[in-house]
């Protein structure tokens, strides 16, 4: 499930031309999904259906 996430949001950045590069994410669940928690607080509001969607 997160690596689906993960290929939504980078398709998102591809779309919008953005020049971004994927960040590297921990292997562990847990640990994973904390680090896109943490991120996700930074993000505008528009990005809240990246995480819904999946």
């Amino acid at each position: 499930m997160l690596t689906a996430r993960i290929e939504v949001a980078n398709e998102a950045l591809r779309e919008t031309g953005l020049d971004a590069v994927p960040c590297l994410i921990d292997v562990s669940p847990d640990r994973a999904e904390a680090t896109v928690a943490k991120g996700r607080k930074h993000l505008p509001a528009a990005f809240d259906s990246l995480f819904d969607a999946v």
